[in-house]
């Protein structure tokens, strides 16, 4: 598997929207407790859905702005998973280190987005999201591998990965220890 959670006991998901990946996470890893931090209206539907999948509660909602919201500690995994290609540069450097001071020493840091190489131009699927999230939203973009590796160094991150997902899949999966 791309993510191994073994040993790990709290997952923060930042931008959850429906909870999905905490709640299959947590169906994986019976020992894993996860709260989804989105919006309030997103949070308010997203514990519906999981209260219907995962009735045990290892899976929670923080209604708040994730831009804004502290993020709780003792953390041993943070997800940013499919959202950081709306944020600015800026806002992307803030995300990481908040990750990296929610997370307890040796924990993890994991990115699956869309991503390009340092040209911007390959993987053309994602060079053509880019000229779309450009288009049609205010800060949406697509960042190279080397651009988040470089934010996730200066945040404190050591060891950082950065990998195609999948050969069917346009996403690129980054993790990083702090």
């Amino acid at each position: 598997p791309l993510l191994d959670l073994h040993g790990r006991a709290r997952l923060l998901d930042v931008g959850g929207g429906p909870g999905t990946y905490s709640v299959l996470l947590a169906h994986r890893y019976p020992q894993l407790h996860c709260t989804v931090l989105d919006l309030p209206g997103v949070v308010a539907i997203a514990a519906e859905l999981i209260r219907s999948e995962l009735p045990d509660d290892r899976v929670k909602t923080l209604a708040g702005n994730y831009r804004e919201t502290p993020f709780p500690g003792g953390n041993d995994i943070v997800l940013f998973f499919g959202m950081l290609h709306q944020e600015s540069p800026a806002s992307i450097s803030r995300l990481m280190k908040k990750a990296y001071d929610s997370l307890r020493p040796g924990g993890v840091v994991y990115v699956l987005d869309m991503m390009t190489d340092a040209t911007h131009t390959q993987p053309p699927f994602s060079a053509l999201f880019a000229v779309t999230m450009a288009l049609t939203t205010e800060n949406g973009w697509v960042f190279s591998a080397d651009e988040l590796r470089l934010w996730m160094e200066q945040a404190g991150f050591r060891d950082v990965a950065v990998q195609p997902a999948g050969a069917h899949m346009p996403h690129w999966l980054a993790q990083a220890l702090r």
